[in-house]
């Protein structure tokens, strides 16, 4: 079966972190989103793949939704290794205003309206 041309990299807090209340200092934040993306970047075009979105999985993910701040250091981060991508968001509320006040595009989805978090298990392209 042929590979989808495109691909959304699910990026989460270190696994010490998942289901942590408080998430990370944004300067260790920005650095864990920096490398994650880069890594998905790499994997996708290596495997001849266009990498289009990230979404934010487990504790990162309910962090975004919640809290404006965590989503403009998820942003920016995100922007600093690839200004194109689209940043998967739950709903159109504060946090993805800040989101594209960053200057990222926002992408709400739809599964999670009606079907609420959705955890990523996979976290490879080629899972």
């Amino acid at each position: 079966m042929a590979k989808p041309a495109h691909w959304i990299a699910p990026v989460c807090y270190p696994a010490t972190l998942e289901g942590s209340t408080s998430g990370m200092p944004d300067a260790a934040l920005t650095e864990h989103i920096v490398a994650q993306v880069t890594s998905a970047l790499t994997r996708a075009n290596a495997d001849h793949r266009t990498l289009v979105a990230v979404t934010c999985v487990g504790s990162m993910g309910m962090h975004v939704h919640e809290d404006p701040r965590t989503a403009q250091v998820v942003a920016r981060a995100v922007c600093r290794v690839h200004a194109d991508l689209a940043l998967i968001m739950a709903e159109a509320n504060d946090s993805a205003r800040v989101v594209m006040d960053c200057g990222m595009r926002v992408a709400i989805d739809i599964c999670r309206i009606f079907a609420g978090p959705v955890i990523a298990a996979s976290r490879s392209p080629g899972d």
